[in-house]
């Protein structure tokens, strides 16, 4: 129910009308509302950086090569 809630607000579309979005309009709205509210906090700015750290799955070779390079003893 509060994902429906999330897009009304976002959307400014009434009930009915979210209820007869198609799926993939609806989630996407409820991906931007939650987006949207996240980059209102630093606190949800840094999160949103964090998922999108995690969602690499290739190593960043250029920044492990500058890490290593200033932390060389």
């Amino acid at each position: 129910m509060s994902g429906i809630r999330e897009v009304i607000k976002y959307s400014n579309l009434d009930y009915y009308n979210v209820l007869k979005l198609p799926l993939d309009t609806f989630m996407m709205m409820r991906k931007n509302a939650f987006i949207e509210q996240c980059m209102r906090t630093e606190e949800g700015q840094k999160y949103l950086k964090d998922c999108k750290r995690f969602e690499q799955t290739e190593p960043d070779y250029d920044a492990i090569k500058r890490f290593q390079d200033r932390h060389k003893k």
